[in-house]
């Protein structure tokens, strides 16, 4: 298998792959410059002022044209709207959650940093789900005696929604798994959006009759 195969299967879900063939014609200038063959490109969206998300930051791979080398670079790459609990921040991160109604979700690891599945889904789930990675740790030690977890039964994933019992991801990690489960849970509506401010609109006026 070409490791461009290999590569798009092993990162189904998490980034798109796609090849040009240059003996088919000269690729569409959206591509860049390409001055020889293999060139490999990853095209990461800018998240601030750019409202339709078209303008793209380019990073040149100049590694060994293999699959795990590739994959080891474009998944360093992946956007991520996770957010770490550390000393103090455990506050702010259930007030912002209160304030927008979004429900929370605790990853809680030993591993120190975020893997590529978790950074890609916090993207998917962006203003629909507030997701924070709880590394072991003094911050973390309260947090697992308080939903009555153990260090040595990490990871543990857990969904808690306002006033309501926490929801633990139960089976195994995978991408479709996870991303159905963070569905169920999350608002049907991105935070801000016309139809998150429609359908709240329409709610007050509800409670107001």
């Amino acid at each position: 298998m070409p490791e461009w195969e290999k590569l798009a299967a092993k990162t189904k879900g998490l980034l798109k792959v796609a090849y040009w063939d240059t003996t088919a014609g000269r690729p569409p200038p959206l591509l860049g410059e390409v001055k020889g063959t293999p060139t490999i490109k990853a095209f990461v969206p800018k998240r601030k002022d750019n409202k339709n998300n078209r303008e793209k930051n380019v990073h040149v791979f100049n590694g060994e044209r293999k699959a795990k080398s590739v994959y080891d670079f474009a998944t360093r790459l992946i956007p991520s709207a996770v957010e770490r609990i550390k000393k103090g921040s455990l506050d702010e991160f259930n007030a912002k959650a209160k304030k927008f109604g979004l429900p929370k979700v605790f990853i809680f690891t030993k591993k120190s940093a975020t893997s590529p599945l978790i950074k890609a889904l916090s993207i998917e789930f962006r203003r629909k789900l507030l997701i924070a990675v709880v590394p072991t740790g003094s911050r973390a030690n309260g947090l697992l005696a308080e939903f009555g977890l153990q260090e040595s039964k990490l990871p543990v994933i857990l969904v808690l929604k306002e006033d309501g019992e926490p929801i633990r991801f139960l089976k195994k990690t995978t991408y479709n798994r996870l991303n159905n489960f963070f569905h169920e849970h999350a608002l049907k509506y991105a935070v801000g959006s016309k139809k998150w401010r429609d359908a709240k609109r329409k709610a007050n006026q509800a409670d107001e009759l």
